[in-house]
């Protein structure tokens, strides 16, 4: 029967010499599990010398009430362990159990079987996954450490690709990165190492079970001041722009001008025009007035005249009446003295 043997190895003690110089420098340590005893110890002895403070990531943790125990028991004071299944992307994953359960995990049966015979799947239940920034903002806050500072990340490398693709702006702040074990028989994928290379990471270590990637603190410099000088260039290109924009608006604001300058010299002409017409109809609406009130006065004195005329008409044909009646007596007394003659 085939022995099943998913456990890490141990790395050589030069190897462990160099990752115990890493955690001492290093201002935190982030732990994904599992780990090789011997990585084990020595990390956790570094941060319990240094007062590093340490987060172990364990998916299995509260499966194994051992590893819990132990953990205990040999962990520093700032140590926080919890069990989180970390992935690129916030979401749920298929997680296989197996008779045995130190490979119980995201890796499905078909990987697993045609290499391990004796190897059988159990189960199968959907779990929570995070990602790593996320995870680390909360549990760097409990601990008090300066996510500014530098850190020191122990990864199994065939989590490398899902885990560092969640880490965010905390992957430029790992000064070393530790890649346990072979990624794949080609190592790591290309979109991985892209990643690493683009947060300014260089492969200092290429050993058969280990790799160790380090953050190039020159070159980060570097992209930062080429970052700074493509955007003062873009913000001087833009200055530029708003000039240009500036001063086209200042000459169609001057063009404006001039013409609603022109339009108030046109309109005060215009008002003048109109005030001096106006001025004119005023002293002609006086001149009528004042002949009016002439002619009003000769009315009057008309009106007055053709009362006295009218009374003259009235008293001489009262008088023609009279005479009229005396001579309409007289004729009748003439008729009656010729009718007494004859």
């Amino acid at each position: 029967m085939l022995e099943l043997s998913p456990m890490p190895v141990d790395c050589p003690d030069a190897d462990l010499e160099l990752l115990q110089a890493d955690a001492r420098s290093a201002a935190w340590l982030v732990l994904v599990a599992p780990l090789p005893v011997a990585q084990k110890k020595a990390l956790l002895k570094a941060a319990a010398d240094g007062g590093r403070p340490v987060l172990l990531i364990d998916p299995q943790l509260e499966a194994e009430a051992d590893l819990a125990t132990q953990l205990a028991l040999e962990a520093p004071p700032m140590l926080v362990a919890c069990s989180e299944l970390l992935a690129a992307e916030a979401g749920e994953q298929t997680w296989f159990l197996y008779n045995d359960r130190r490979w119980n995990g995201t890796v499905p049966p078909d990987a697993l079987l045609p290499h391990w015979p004796n190897l059988r799947l159990e189960g199968t239940e959907l779990r929570p996954a995070r990602r790593l920034d996320v995870v680390l903002s909360t549990l760097l806050q409990q601990v008090d450490a300066d996510c500014s500072q530098p850190g020191l990340l122990w990864l199994p490398a065939k989590q490398a690709s899902q885990v560092l693709a969640g880490a965010g702006v905390f992957l430029e702040r790992l000064a070393t990165i530790w890649l346990e074990g072979a990624a794949a028989k080609d190592g790591l994928d290309a979109e991985l190492v892209d990643r690493l290379v683009a947060s300014c990471h260089r492969l200092e270590r290429d050993g058969l079970k280990h790799q160790l990637w380090r953050l190039d603190g020159q070159r980060l410099v570097e992209r930062e001041l080429l970052l700074v000088s493509q955007q003062r260039e873009g913000l001087q290109v833009r200055v530029e722009e708003l000039e240009r924009e500036l001063s086209a608006q200042g000459a169609e604001q001057s063009r404006q001008r001039e013409m609603l300058l022109m339009s108030v010299q046109e309109l005060q002409g215009q008002l003048s025009v109109q005030t001096a017409q106006k001025t004119e109809q005023s002293q002609q609406r006086e001149v009528l007035q004042a002949r009016m009130a002439e002619l009003q006065g000769q009315y009057t004195a008309l009106s007055m005249e053709r009362d006295q005329l009218l009374q003259s008409r009235e008293a001489l044909q009262n008088q023609v009446h009279e005479q009229q009646e005396r001579f309409d007596r007289i004729n009748f007394e003439l008729n009656g003295i010729l009718a007494l003659i004859d």
